[in-house]
Parts: structure tokens; sequence; C-alpha cells
């Protein structure tokens, strides 16, 4: 029983109330007894295929949650000249529960956002969650530097923790930290499980009473998100920080080690909340979605034509480079770009074995206004010009050994400089010493 006026209770059936928000019927409406008017043992189990209805049948949601990561992922592009991004995709090992203390009727409580009603991180719940790994990370440094008092006590906020620049501290010191956290949501419409406490000790809590293992359990059921989900969690840093990339180094492993080790949420110690990193990228599908709905049709076509670039610059074998230059030549918009040309010039085969240009090779001289013939003479001469070069090379080095066999010998060093009186100022500019000795 929805205790509401009919025609409320009319909009809030199922088949009505598919397309809403979940976390507002979890919090706003109660499932009653209709003869005791008292909630009844399967309310969770009743808001949970609530939440599978919801999930299924509401068209609206996939988008909105993919529009809240569009806008994250546009907010931190746009924070690219002042700050540096860091981003994990983390995939929860174990159920995670948050807002486990919200008020509730059910008893437990958990955490919905309130535009979308789904249960996502708080950024005020991960910044405490990383501040405490990064504390616990100082421990073994602040009993090094003997400054930990007789209660296991040290003062965190000193300079030397980092966390005054990374996280800032109290209002009394007024001092803001160099680091933002944003909300964390998942990466697509999570499930929802339903799990059981049995706590032992009522009495004890409620009424005064000594724990004692006589009382009967209370099972109280709990709604948690999912083993399976992944998170996004996006982390901001200034710049302008001082020693930028040891905070970037401490903020990253501060992250990493609770996520994967403490936890987040509640029932921690008992496993909960726990994440395994799956990588440090946005999801494609999640750029891509970014260049089509925000950038212009010339950033678009800079992009594409780095990416491609990039592509020939890392690729190495004939038969890779010739199926990207089939790729290049089929694709009308950059297909006459002189930068992808300048590139492929680098890597593909200039002549055949009769010494006829390859069909690349011409793609990509028309392209560059490139004179074959005239590139021809200059390859001779160049290769002539090479080949001279080394005949010089390797004339001084004989030279050098012969001069160095002579031993300080005038007639055979004036010899060796007759023999070799092409390289002759090459020679004593080597061995100066030569021009006493003559």
């Amino acid at each position: 029983m929805i205790p509401v006026h009919k025609e409320i209770k009319d909009l809030v059936t199922k088949d009505k109330f598919n397309q809403g928000n979940f976390g507002l019927w979890f919090y706003k409406f109660v499932f009653l007894d209709g003869n005791t008017l008292k909630s009844g043992v399967n309310d969770v189990n009743d808001y949970k295929d609530q939440y599978e209805n919801l999930r299924e049948y509401n068209r609206f949601l996939k988008e909105l949650i993919e529009t809240k990561h569009l806008n994250q992922y546009a907010f931190c592009k746009s924070k690219e000249k002042t700050h540096k991004i860091l981003t994990f995709r983390a995939t929860l090992s174990s159920p995670m529960v948050t807002g486990i203390g919200n008020a509730h009727p059910c008893e437990v409580g958990m955490t919905f956002d309130h535009s979308l009603g789904i249960p996502y991180i708080p950024a005020s719940s991960i910044k405490g969650i990383v501040r405490f790994a990064h504390t616990l990370s100082l421990v073994d440094e602040a009993y090094g530097k003997n400054i930990v008092d007789e209660e296991g006590w040290f003062d965190d906020e000193a300079d030397w923790t980092k966390i005054p620049t990374i996280f800032g501290t109290s209002q009394d010191n007024g001092r803001r930290g160099k680091v933002i956290f944003l909300d964390a949501y998942p990466e697509k419409t999570p499930y929802l499980h339903v799990d059981i406490m049995s706590p032992h000790y009522g009495p004890y809590y409620s009424e005064f009473k000594p724990p004692a293992d006589y009382y009967d359990p209370t099972p109280i059921k709990f709604l948690t998100v999912a083993k399976g989900t992944t998170f996004i969690f996006r982390v901001l840093i200034d710049k302008e920080t001082k020693d930028i990339e040891q905070i970037m180094h401490d903020v990253s492993s501060a992250v990493k080690n609770s996520l994967e080790k403490d936890g987040v949420g509640a029932k921690t110690a008992v496993g909960y909340g726990r994440f395994t990193i799956e990588s440090n990228e946005e999801p494609q599908d999640l750029i891509d979605a970014y260049e089509e709905k925000f950038l212009t049709e010339e950033e678009k076509l800079k992009r594409e034509i780095k990416s491609f670039i990039d592509k020939i610059q890392v690729t190495n074998d004939n038969s890779s480079i010739d199926s990207l230059f089939q790729q290049w030549e089929n694709n009308d918009k950059i297909n006459d770009n002189k930068e992808i040309a300048e590139t492929f010039k680098k890597k593909v085969k200039k002549t055949k074995a009769n010494g006829e240009f390859t069909a690349h090779y011409k793609k990509v001289a028309e392209i560059l206004d490139i004179n074959l013939e005239e590139s021809f003479g200059k390859d001779i001469s160049e290769e002539t010009e090479r080949q001279t070069d080394n005949d010089i090379e390797n004339d001084l080095k004989k030279a050098l050994r012969k001069i160095k066999k002579a031993n300080g010998d005038k007639k055979k060093i004036k010899r060796i400089l007759k023999d070799h009186k092409k390289i002759k100022d090459k020679i004593l500019e080597e061995c100066p010493d030569l021009n006493e000795l003559l």
C-alpha cells in the first residue's frame, strides 16, 4: 500500500513510474502493509524490483548517464591548459554500499544522485578516502622524523605531508588545495543487489544491556551496488603546483590504494567497496562523442590528421604502410594533406628494382610538388657526395694509423703526407704536433 491520494497513486504505479527517478522513489515512497500500516520485511526486495523495472524501461537513463560523463569530460578538457588530468576507470571487485547511515524506514539508506537517481560516489567522499590513504602512507616517514607523540599522533597538516597542497587545510588556516576531485559515476546503469547483515547484540546497543550470545539475531536487508560495476574517477591538479610531478605521483598512488586496498563506502572492514583499476584512459566512445558534439569541423579534421600521422610514424613494416597508404588514398577528407604526404615520404619505398619510381612515391611527389627528374638527379648527387665523404673519412683513418706506426720518423711521415696530399690539412688538424716535427 502507498499512503497517498488515489490520483497520486495512479501516477506512481509501476507502469507509469518507470520513467522516473529511483532515488526519489526510494526516499519519498514507503511500502506499507494495508492492515498494520507498517513497513514489511520484503521492502528492500520491492525497492530492488522497482529499480530493475526502471533500469529496464527508462529509455532516458542511459542517455542521461552518457551526458553526465560527457559533461565531466568536457569540463576536464576545458581545464587542460591550467590543470593536469588524472583518470581512473575502476571496476568493483566486491559489492559497494554508500550512504548506509542515511535515514530510511528500512534502517539502511543509500546515496543516489539527485538528478539521475542512480548510485554514485560524491566528490567529498572521494577526497576523504584519498586523503586517508595518503595519510596512511606518511606513517613510516613520521616515525622516521621522530615527530609522533606518545599516543601515535602527528600533525597531518604540516607542510612536509603535502596535505595542505593537495587537499587544503581547515577554515582556520584558510588554505585551498590544488587538487579537484569530481563525483564518480557508473559508466553504465548499474545493477543493485540485496545483501543482508544480522546484528546479534541489538539489546546491547539499544537497551544498554550486556553483550550476550543468547540474543536473537535481527536480519537486516540492504541494497548494494553490484560487483562488476565500472566507475570513472576524475581528478584535476593545478599545473602551477610546486613539485607537480611528485604531487601527481602521490595523488595517483593514494587513489590507487584507496580504491584497491582501503575500499569505498561502508563495511570496508569486511571486504565491501574494493575496486580493480582497469585503465587510466577515458572510454573511446566517450572521446568520440565529445569530438562529435564540441569540436568544430576544422578541429575534427586536425585531430584526424594528427591521429593518422601518429599511426604512420609508429608503423615500420611495408605491408602495414601499404595498408595505411590505401586508407589515405580512399579518404577524400585527407588524401591531399601535405603533412601526411611528408610523413609517408620517409616511409614508402622510393624506387622499384628497375629504377622506376613506385606508385606510392609518385603520389607523394605530386602532393609535395616534387619534380621527379630533378629529384632523381639530386639523389644521385647526394649519393655521390655521401660516397666522397665516406672515402675521405676512410683515407684519414688510414693515414692516422700509418703516422702512429711511423713513431715520429720524419721521412716516413713526409711520405705519408705526400701520399695523402688531398687530405693533408685534415691530417694536420687531427695531429697539430706534426707542424713542429716537420
